[in-house]
């Protein structure tokens, strides 16, 4: 149960503020938030039923924000202008929030994040039956935005994780994120690589792990990188095809 707006003092002179259990809110309150000046990171790490409602502006100074297993609905797209106070994030974190819907914001690519991590948005419907709890599976982000990879934002990104979501069909061409260092896409429901799809050369770390339908022609790109240190294509339908090699590519 949440125990009020905010448990746990005065909100003074705070660079970094948490919520975790026991001490999670009802919701998330703009008073004494917005006044705090020098806030860097937010993280709530909630209940999956709290704190619910809608996050509030943020104070202009906050870099990292992390919303872990809560109830807050899909952020609004105002707060992401200069107004909103997420206009100069560079690490946005949104795991397991079950009313965020499936779709990400058009306003993120418009930042200069260098850390993405949005993976299994949970549909309130699916949530309807308390007993079916621990058989759901997420089913996450479905679509990105159209100007995803192609934004101020892939310009700067150097992690996205948007694992355990349902991203289908074909596997994107990322040489756009012209700095990223890790790519992880591992459990959706990708089921196309092409020879083709270019990946950026900075990359080290990619994940294709748990497509179970992903099948194709291996990537020229990552077969022959010099700068890869982890590929996994665990779990897909490459992982059935004897003799399979790709660089530092496993397979199973």
């Amino acid at each position: 149960m949440g125990t009020g707006t905010y448990p746990g003092g005065p909100l003074t002179e705070l660079v970094h503020r948490t919520f975790t259990q026991p001490n999670v809110p009802d919701s998330i309150s703009a008073e004494g938030i917005i006044a705090l000046d020098g806030l860097f990171s937010f993280l709530v790490k909630g209940t999956g039923w709290l704190p619910s409602g809608s996050l509030p502006g943020m104070p202009p100074s906050l870099r990292y924000l992390e919303l872990n297993n809560t109830a807050l609905g899909p952020l609004a797209s105002s707060l992401f202008a200069e107004s909103g106070g997420l206009s100069k994030l560079e690490t946005l974190v949104l795991v397991h929030n079950m009313n965020m819907g499936h779709s990400i914001s058009d306003a993120i690519p418009g930042l200069s994040l260098k850390s993405l991590c949005v993976s299994v948005q949970f549909d309130t419907m699916t949530l309807s039956n308390l007993r079916s709890l621990r058989t759901i599976q997420g089913q996450g982000i479905a679509s990105l935005p159209s100007n995803f990879f192609n934004s101020t934002m892939a310009r700067n990104l150097t992690f996205l994780d948007l694992s355990n979501n349902a991203l289908t069909n074909k596997v994107p061409d990322t040489s756009s994120l012209a700095n990223l260092v890790t790519l992880n896409i591992a459990s959706n429901n990708f089921t196309t690589i092409s020879q083709t799809t270019s990946f950026p050369q900075t990359l080290q770390y990619v994940s294709f792990l748990g497509n179970q339908n992903l099948a194709g022609l291996l990537p020229t790109t990552l077969c022959s990188s010099s700068t890869l240190k982890t590929c996994d294509f665990s779990g897909t339908i490459f992982s059935h095809s004897g003799g399979t090699s790709c660089g530092v590519c496993k397979f199973n």
